[in-house]
């Protein structure tokens, strides 16, 4: 049975750490889905037709209504997972670079490899889950926001999105003079 060590809610979806030790039917949801292993053995999953090994040094991008499954592999451990489940408008309202998140294809590719840096941030919202709450909605948030693009940052399509120094820029005389 799946049971949830932890889950927060807020404007950025939720993000929640999930004690395994059964599979998942397929299915599809309207977040930009990141699914990391925190603890125990490699597990797989499935996006669309493409079967990917979960470990400690991958991650998994799902893009918005994409199709995905996970096939339970069993083992005298559990597989815990942290699993992130962003709504695209609050990306896109975080960072105009993300304009495209909620489309088709933003992740071209579904199994990454993380850095360290990840890994550090993988710990610590881990730990943030298991205190058993946070005081600081935007302490949270914010920590989302850089895990989530650390991970998402190398591995996304960017076409469509605004070019960096236009960003909140509302006045298209302006935007035109800094290009």
């Amino acid at each position: 049975m799946t049971k949830a060590r932890g889950i927060l809610r807020g404007a950025f979806g939720r993000v929640a750490l999930l004690d395994m030790d059964t599979s998942l039917v397929p299915h599809a949801h309207p977040h930009c889905h990141i699914i990391l292993k925190a603890s125990g053995p490699d597990q797989t999953f499935t996006v669309e037709d493409r079967t990917l090994q979960v470990r400690e040094d991958t991650a998994i991008l799902v893009n918005a209504w994409e199709r995905h499954h996970y096939a339970h592999r069993q083992s005298d451990q559990r597989t815990v997972f942290l699993a992130l489940y962003i709504e695209p408008s609050w990306l896109r309202r975080a960072d105009g670079i993300f304009a495209s998140c909620a489309g088709p294809a933003f992740f071209p590719r579904s199994g990454v490899m993380i850095t360290d840096d990840i890994r550090v941030l993988r710990t610590e919202m881990v730990q943030r889950i298991e205190s058993d709450g946070y005081d600081d909605h935007r302490e949270v948030a914010e920590l989302i926001f850089r895990l989530t693009t650390s991970i998402v940052h190398p591995f996304a399509d960017w076409h469509g999105a605004p070019k960096r120094e236009e960003r909140g820029v509302p006045d298209f005389r302006i935007r035109r003079a800094i290009r």
